[in-house]
């Protein structure tokens, strides 16, 4: 994936029920569930890729820091004792695209 941006957005996963629930704690409001960890994160990658391409779309920065950083990047995110972290890797198909803080 050379030539593309790449940023790591952590993920917070928690049982939730009958199933589990992920939200993004540097996307506020971001939220996703389902039925399984692996269903849970997918819905939040989906999510977490559109929300930030319409972040680009609409000129607003993107919330760089140690919840969304490059991938290349090593940091820690508390969590919930309760809670399993995941990342995810997202890509868009340049190396700047308008709007990262």
């Amino acid at each position: 994936m050379s030539g593309r941006l790449r940023l790591r957005v952590a993920v917070v996963i928690e049982p939730d029920g009958d199933g589990y629930h992920a939200y993004c704690p540097a996307l506020k409001g971001l939220h996703a569930a389902g039925e399984t960890e692996e269903e849970a994160v997918e819905g939040a990658r989906i999510a977490a890729l559109a929300y930030l391409q319409s972040m680009v779309a609409h000129g607003e920065p993107i919330p760089v820091g140690s919840e969304c950083r490059a991938a290349t990047a090593n940091e820690r995110v508390p969590i919930p004792a309760t809670a399993v972290l995941k990342s995810l890797e997202l890509s868009w198909p340049t190396l700047q695209p308008p709007g990262i803080s």
